[in-house]
């Protein structure tokens, strides 16, 4: 299990990633975040949105980022099992695509175990939502996976540092 690093710039989010998260939460009158990865972010998150749903595989992360958010009635933290998103898209389901972000930043994208894992939470996040986030997106493979996935009716409205901020034109009927 990883260290629990909290802060900006420690290896989280950073500030002006943060900022630009804030804005474009705010300027879109999103009220709700789906996030894939749990961490500095969702504390975060807790902050600004009504209701927060927090999706990892690693249910010892998430105890101990449970631990650190103590008593929060706007944050429910779900874990799932990688490859099979069932309990994730069932917890997704309650979520309106028009008023929330999904902010994917999870399983790491690094994992040897799970290569295509970062991937396929990114599909998983295109197939519900019309606002998108994405983490480390300048990395190689993040990057590679973006312009492939997100082509069409989606558009990267925004970037800042290794942030990925995009939009869907119109939301479908899923």
């Amino acid at each position: 299990m990883g260290e629990l690093k909290m802060g900006f710039d420690n290896g989280a989010i950073s500030l002006e990633e943060w900022k630009a998260l804030d804005e474009f939460f705010v300027s879109r009158q999103l009220y709700n975040v789906v996030e894939i990865g749990t961490g500095f972010s969702t504390y975060l998150f807790s902050m600004v949105a009504d209701q927060v749903l927090s999706l990892d595989t690693d249910q010892q992360w998430l105890e101990l980022v449970a631990d650190y958010l103590g008593p929060r009635k706007n944050v429910d933290l779900v874990k799932y099992d990688y490859p099979d998103f069932s309990s994730a898209a069932a917890s997704i389901a309650f979520y309106p695509p028009q008023t929330t972000l999904c902010f994917v930043d999870g399983p790491a994208g690094h994992n040897k175990k799970n290569p295509n894992s970062r991937r396929d939470s990114m599909i998983l996040a295109k197939n519900y939502f019309k606002y998108i986030a994405i983490h480390d997106s300048r990395r190689q493979g993040e990057a590679n996976n973006i312009a492939e996935l997100f082509t069409g009716d989606w558009s990267l409205q925004q970037s800042a540092r290794s942030l990925a901020l995009l939009q869907r034109g119109d939301v479908k009927n899923v």
